[in-house]
């Protein structure tokens, strides 16, 4: 069985599980996202942005 990141460190108050859909539609204007798909379900996703040449 595959757990989520809440389930895995038993803390459901990390920001991917509290962020508004203001803050994530924010982030998305700033950010690149990745998603991980299995079995035609989104399973995983990343965001990053690039600040002094690093990402």
């Amino acid at each position: 069985m595959i757990l989520g990141e809440g389930a895995v460190y038993q803390d459901y108050t990390i920001p991917p599980l509290t962020q508004t859909l203001p803050e994530m539609e924010a982030e998305l204007q700033h950010q690149v996202f990745l998603k991980a798909v299995a079995a035609g379900r989104i399973v995983g996703s990343v965001g990053a942005y690039l600040k002094q040449g690093t990402c």
